[in-house]
């Protein structure tokens, strides 16, 4: 669940599939970016931890990128769009 401080977070996705996620005042994550191969997820890996990630697209465009994850039994969906 997103809480106050989540909603000036900014994500970026470079094209050479790194991704920078910034949570102003706090922190930056960098990790890397990937489509699965069947195109219906894009898998995430967190370089600190190694940690990966798949978010499963909902919506997917220049300016909006939507999706559900799931975390054991708990599902949550994101709505994320450019500024």
């Amino acid at each position: 669940m997103l809480t106050a401080d989540d909603l000036d977070d900014t994500w970026e996705f470079a094209s050479d599939k790194k991704l920078t996620i910034t949570d102003p005042g706090n922190s930056t994550d960098n990790g890397t970016w990937e489509f699965s191969s069947d195109k219906n997820y894009v898998v995430i890996t967190d370089n600190a931890s190694s940690l990966v990630i798949k978010l499963h697209i909902l919506r997917l465009t220049n300016s909006e990128f939507w999706y559900d994850v799931q975390f054991g039994s708990d599902k949550a969906e994101y709505h994320l769009k450019s500024k």
